[in-house]
């Protein structure tokens, strides 16, 4: 993932002396606001799977295949982030259906980036195997493994169900 966030800054150019007219570096600079917003929002979006991902792999205890063709297809998803990226920056500033469309292929991949997060869930829920036991093995009231879960509270102990792993370690 560090790798599709290197890849990134690629799209940032630097103003060559033709775009800068009279010496207006800092306006030649802010006529390149869009390709500044993308990469921010691109760079975002990679860093927080990246959080999610370190978090959700502290929690595996062992990977099977399934996982790690799910796993493949998140970074197939992060791997491809930068040519939307380069898109909505290219076409963002002019407005219009070009714009929209580039939105929209954005917003695409984001959303099918979503989908392994989704099967590899579903597959831990099916496999609990798979996960590291809950963060504590003392003895402790099943009250304090009390997740804020869709805004409800859920009760249940984490040899019920995987649902610990939503809380904070």
């Amino acid at each position: 993932m560090a790798i599709a966030i290197t890849l990134l800054v690629l799209d940032l150019k630097v103003p060559d002396a033709v775009q800068v007219p009279d010496g207006d570096l800092l306006g030649a600079l802010a006529a390149r606001w869009p390709s500044y917003l993308a990469y921010l929002a691109a760079f975002l979006t990679i860093g927080i799977i990246w959080l999610n991902h370190r978090a959700f792999v502290d929690r595996i205890r062992r990977f099977d295949g399934p996982l790690h063709w799910f796993n493949l297809l998140l970074l197939l998803g992060v791997a491809t982030l930068p040519f939307p990226t380069s898109l909505l920056a290219a076409y963002l500033a002019d407005g219009g259906p070009a714009a929209s469309t580039a939105a929209v292929i954005y917003g695409l991949l984001s959303v099918a980036t979503a989908l392994p997060w989704l099967l590899m869930w579903r597959h831990l829920v099916r496999h609990p195997e798979l996960l590291e036991p809950p963060p504590s093995t003392s003895p402790t009231p099943v009250a304090s493994f009390v997740v804020l879960r869709l805004g409800r509270r859920s009760t249940r102990s984490p040899s019920q169900s995987p649902s610990w792993l939503l809380s904070s370690a």
